[in-house]
Order: structure tokens, then sequence, then C-alpha cells
């Protein structure tokens, strides 16, 4: 059997029913007590916050995982 070869798009889970590309998201933003993710085509997609976290803490976490998605691409790209 050949080489399984990664797509160097990782996805990030929004919720437990919702992921979307790293590559693919343009905003993360907060709307009321909601954390959203903004995705290029436009769509704006709720995520859930994590036990015990503030939104701010979401946020701040979810932006390290996409950060991390982003360079793991561009390692494997590289």
């Amino acid at each position: 059997m050949g080489e399984v070869i990664k797509s160097a798009r990782q996805f990030i889970e929004l919720t437990d029913r919702n992921a979307v590309r790293a590559d693919s998201i343009v905003r993360v933003f907060i709307l009321s007590d909601h954390l959203m993710v903004q995705t290029a085509d436009g769509e704006a997609h709720e995520t859930d916050t994590g036990y015990g976290q503030s939104i701010w803490q979401a946020k701040s976490h979810l932006l390290e995982k996409i950060e991390a998605a982003l360079a793991a691409g561009n390692r494997a790209q590289g």
C-alpha cells in the first residue's frame, strides 16, 4: 500500500458538529457572549467555549490552534 500524504490544510473543530479549514478563516470575533469565526466564503460560525473558560480565554486558545495549524501547513508545503 502506498504512503498516505496528509493534507496541509488542517481542520479546526468549532463545535462537536462543525469544523472548518484553518486556511479558510479570515476573522475571529466576539458577538455578545458568543465566540464566532468567519470564513472566506462569508459564513459566520459559532464556536464552543471550553468548560470553565472565559470568552477571552477561549478566543486566545482558538487563535493559538489556528496559528499552529497554519504553521504546520506551511512546514509541510515548504
